[in-house]
């Protein structure tokens, strides 16, 4: 009887920790372009199975693989979503013309980027620490596809 108890103890015990290991991952923040919300050498914890169920929302902090980059991984900040409007003028963002309120606190820097109709299935993506981010704004990454998120960052440490 205490074996059998022991044994479904185990193996729900198991059963859990292979759940959360698909579900959750922590990685390590490499750089620095998402200063000051994430620095470099911090931890977070993504969640790797949140757009399965649902859509990326402007100010997640997502987790992304390109493969035309040898990185493992790439951290930005969501700004724009399929189908909408994305223009930059002066460092301010404008979406579907009206001006974004960035509560997150970015750095602040002076750049311009044409407006744009985000295609679907797709997302606009910054780093925080614009002056020093490789992210939508550039061509070798542009609009991000949604099959290449890995998850949503939930927790930093």
């Amino acid at each position: 009887m205490v074996r059998r108890v022991f044994g479904y103890v185990l193996i729900t015990i198991l059963f859990f920790f292979i759940i959360i290991l698909s579900v959750f991952k922590p990685i390590k923040v490499q750089g620095n372009s998402m200063y000051p919300n994430l620095k470099d050498g911090e931890w977070a914890l993504i969640n790797k199975f949140t757009y399965s169920i649902t859509d990326p929302k402007r100010g997640d902090l997502i987790i992304f693989k390109l493969p035309k980059y040898d990185s493992e991984y790439m951290i930005k900040r969501v700004i724009g979503l399929q189908y909408e409007s994305v223009k930059i003028v002066s460092g301010i963002i404008y979406i579907n013309g009206n001006r974004l309120n960035e509560i997150y606190n970015p750095s602040f820097f002076q750049y311009n980027f044409y407006k744009r109709i985000i295609p679907q299935n797709h997302i606009f993506v910054l780093g925080d620490n614009r002056k020093f981010s490789i992210d939508s704004r550039y061509e070798d990454v542009g609009f991000i596809d949604k099959k290449y998120i890995i998850g949503k960052i939930i927790f930093k440490w």
